[in-house]
C-alpha cells in the first residue's frame, strides 16, 4: 500500500468515528467535518504532488507499488468516491437527527414570508456590505481565487446572454469535482469547458490530462 492509500485509510478511520454509535451527535458531526477538511488538504497536497509527477514524466513508477502517478490517481479517485458516498449518507442521517433538536438547514425558498423578509433584510444590511463583486471580461484579468473561500459566479445569466447573441446552444451540467475528474479521465471529453469548484490542482489535473479549457 503506497502513502496515498495509507493516508486515505487513516481518513477512513476518522469517518468510522463519525459512524460510531459510541460517540454523541455533536462529536459525530465534528468527525465528519474533520474528515472533509482532511480530504481537502489531501487533494491540495498529495494529489497535487501526483499531478506534478505526471507533468514531469507519466512513466515514472512509485518504488513500493510500481504504480505510475496516473495509476495512483485512478486508485485515489476510486477510493474517495466510495468514502464520500459513505460520508454523504452519514451526513444526511446526522442532519435528520439534528431536526429532532430543532436545528435545521432550511431552503430560503421554503421559509414562510415573515421569516423570509427578516432574513432578506438581514442579508441586505449585514452581508452585502462585506461582499466584493468582481467583473470578469476581456479587459479585466481573471481574479485570484483563494482556496477554501466561497465565491458565487453569475454564470447562467452570462451564458444565457451569450446564447441569445450567438445562436449557439449552451447546456450546463452540475457534478462533483471527483466525479468530473473520473468521468473525463475515463472517456473522451464531451464538454467544451469545465469549471471545478475545488482547488487549483484539480483544475490543472483536468487540463493536463484531458486538454479541457478552464475558466
Amino acid at each position: 500500500m503506497n502513502r496515498e492509500q495509507s493516508w486515505l485509510k487513516f481518513n477512513e478511520r476518522v469517518l468510522e468515528e463519525a459512524e460510531s454509535e459510541k460517540n454523541p451527535l455533536c462529536e459525530k458531526l465534528s468527525f465528519v467535518s474533520i474528515y472533509q477538511s482532511n480530504l481537502d488538504e489531501f487533494f491540495m497536497v498529495r494529489v497535487g504532488s501526483l499531478i506534478d509527477q505526471m507533468l514531469l514524466d507519466k512513466n515514472i513508477r512509485e518504488n513500493k507499488t510500481e504504480l505510475t502517478a496516473g495509476e495512483q490517481l485512478d486508485a485515489v479517485l476510486d477510493r474517495v468516491r466510495i468514502l464520500n458516498e459513505r460520508k454523504d449518507i452519514l451526513y444526511s442521517r446526522l442532519m435528520g437527527r439534528l431536526e429532532e433538536h430543532n436545528v435545521l438547514i432550511v431552503d430560503f425558498r421554503n421559509i414562510e414570508k415573515k421569516g423570509n423578509k427578516r432574513l432578506e433584510d438581514y442579508f441586505n444590511s449585514e452581508i452585502i456590505p462585506f461582499l466584493s463583486p468582481v467583473i470578469v471580461g476581456d479587459r479585466q484579468p481573471f481574479p485570484f481565487l483563494r482556496n477554501k473561500e466561497i465565491y458565487a459566479a453569475a454564470l447562467e445569466q452570462i451564458l444565457e446572454d451569450c446564447e441569445k447573441s450567438t445562436g449557439v446552444k449552451i447546456e450546463m451540467t452540475y457534478e462533483g469535482s471527483v466525479d468530473i475528474m473520473q468521468e473525463l479521465k475515463n472517456s473522451a471529453p464531451e464538454y467544451d469547458a469545465v469549471w471545478t469548484a475545488s482547488s487549483l490542482f484539480i483544475s490543472v489535473f483536468l487540463h493536463s490530462l484531458c486538454g479541457v479549457p478552464l475558466f
